[in-house]
């Protein structure tokens, strides 16, 4: 699940996401400096990702709003 630009709580396959988390791959050099690259086919390693800025926060309190109604 994710949310959509109204707040809505959506499937990951949806256009509309304000937010995503992305399949990354994870190194760490001898001299402990990290780095990431995108990897469609990593299962447990993700970095999060919002793609839509301006909609995000509204998005986020509309969908935590949602959530904590259905209790």
């Amino acid at each position: 699940m994710t949310v959509s630009t109204t707040g809505l709580t959506i499937g990951r396959s949806e256009a509309a996401q304000v937010y995503t988390f992305d399949p990354i791959r994870v190194t760490c050099g001898a001299d402990g400096i990290t780095e990431w690259s995108d990897d469609p086919r990593s299962r447990d390693r993700f970095i999060f990702h919002i793609r839509q800025r301006d909609n995000y926060p509204a998005a986020m309190t509309a969908a935590l709003i949602e959530l904590l109604s259905g209790l």
